[in-house]
């Protein structure tokens, strides 16, 4: 797995990589975002000379879950996902229709009671 976006470090490991992740500030967080970085990972594919459909595509996804105070700050552009589980369940559904192959959930705050809830709405995702 790449976890960069930059274009040397994309030339050098494409050809030989299986997947390729980005981290939640690299799209902004949300499914338009990530289609967008996902269509500059195809370019970059064809560059290097690797099919695209060939690479996996794995983002992390910022989550705030129960109304703990959150543990990492607001950057700018950056909205977290947030609300009742039906609403962050079906941003995870938008985040694959976007492309990713895997959601790597980064869980604010982690708590016990945060990872509870997160374990509800992927329970919503399985029914």
């Amino acid at each position: 797995m790449v976890g960069s976006s930059g274009h040397r470090v994309l030339a050098a490991t494409l050809p030989f990589v299986d997947s390729w992740n980005t981290w939640y500030d690299g799209y902004g967080n949300t499914p338009a975002g990530f289609r967008a970085q996902n269509a500059r990972i195809d370019v970059a594919c064809e560059r290097a000379g690797r099919d695209p459909a060939s690479l996996e595509r794995s983002a992390c996804v910022l989550a705030r879950l129960g109304t703990n105070v959150a543990e990492r700050p607001d950057e700018a552009g950056i909205t977290a996902l947030h609300g009742d589980r039906a609403k962050i369940a079906q941003a995870l559904v938008a985040m694959s229709e976007a492309g990713a192959d895997e959601v790597i959930i980064v869980c604010d705050p982690i708590t016990e009671a945060s990872i509870r809830e997160l374990g509800d709405v992927l329970t919503l995702l399985r029914d």
